[in-house]
């Protein structure tokens, strides 16, 4: 964890960053939805962020990340929520970073 401007900054504080940025998309499509977007959001935080996360800032860093809703059946689209084939997209520009709550 790092201390920034007196406040504590760390992975945790980005996955719940992430987490409300995942609910706040999903709470576009709930007729799609087979569980609360809450708890949808929950399990779409994994390996893939935690890797997203690590790579942050470094040449091999990708500009995208894709998430699997899960409970969507393959090739469903909403652009509203960012889901295209039934994956959440959510650009390098878009995502939460440390750098958020400095703000």
């Amino acid at each position: 964890m790092l201390n920034a401007l007196g406040r504590a900054i760390g992975s945790i504080y980005i996955d719940m960053k992430t987490h409300r940025l995942l609910v706040e998309r999903l709470e576009k499509m709930p007729a799609y939805l087979a569980k609360p977007p809450r708890e949808i959001a929950y399990a779409m935080i994994g390996d893939k962020l935690e890797t997203f996360k690590f790579l942050y800032g470094t040449d091999m860093s990708a500009p995208t990340l894709y998430l699997d809703v899960p409970g969507l059946p393959p090739g469903i689209d909403f652009p509203d929520a960012g889901v295209l084939n039934s994956q959440m997209i959510i650009r390098r520009q878009e995502a939460p970073s440390a750098r958020m709550f400095l703000e």
